[in-house]
């Protein structure tokens, strides 16, 4: 048989389908249809203690977070975050214009918020990469306290954080090296509301000091997701 039978139809092959690769268009960006992911995360919180210092110490904290989609680039994000440290202890016996500091207690705050996230991207990554803002709401709560450190200072000098509202604003990445796995970083401004006990009111340190105190406390985090 003829050789030409069978290299000729492959000419008119390759000829037939060198349009369609001409016709291929590459993109950075690549959808992605999972609506809902699941993650865990560690945070560094740096917290404004506030004017007297009576404040959680920053530290390293640790939880969760769930999200799905709510509508186009719109997602409810849920996380909740265990956050061990510890306070200072204060007397309300003034030592060169600041309060004495007696001690220092174990302390474990739960922080539980809720937020909406916006992708820049919407349902797309770009280069991999997944951009997003997040403004959100919750509570701080006082999940455990070592109450003993506190036995050598008066009850109105006592420090209590107690539950307060914890509002938030941040923005940040995930990364997708595979589909459906990716790895997030994060940075938040977190607000919550600290009281100054009232015997540390009483006493005139020549300052002004705030009955009620609002404080910007800074979290960078990393965490690992699984989106479906």
């Amino acid at each position: 048989m003829n050789g030409r039978a069978f290299w000729i139809p492959g000419v008119f092959l390759l000829a037939a389908t060198g349009p369609a690769w001409g016709q291929r268009i590459d993109t950075p960006y690549r959808f992605h249809d999972e609506t809902q992911a699941i993650g865990a995360t560690v945070a560094y919180v740096s917290t404004d203690r506030g004017s007297v210092g009576l404040g959680p110490e920053s530290g390293v904290a640790f939880g969760a977070r769930y999200h799905i989609r709510l509508s186009g680039p719109f997602f409810v994000e849920a996380e909740a975050l265990y956050f061990p440290t510890t306070r200072a202890v204060l007397d309300s016996t003034v030592v060169d214009s600041t309060f004495q500091q007696v001690g220092e207690a174990d302390i474990a705050l739960a922080l539980v918020q809720g937020s909406l996230r916006f992708q820049f991207t919407g349902q797309r990554t770009w280069h991999g990469i997944l951009p997003f803002l997040l403004l959100g709401a919750g509570v701080a709560i006082q999940a455990q306290d070592d109450d003993t450190a506190d036995e050598d200072v008066p009850a109105e000098a006592r420090f209590d954080f107690g539950t307060t509202f914890a509002g938030q604003i941040g923005a940040g990445i995930e990364i997708f090296p595979v589909q459906r796995l990716a790895l997030r970083i994060d940075v938040r401004n977190i607000l919550w509301q600290m009281e100054t006990p009232q015997a540390l009111l009483e006493h005139d340190i020549g300052r002004t000091l705030p009955q009620e105190e609002w404080t910007n406390n800074v979290s960078a985090s990393l965490g690992i997701s699984i989106h479906f």
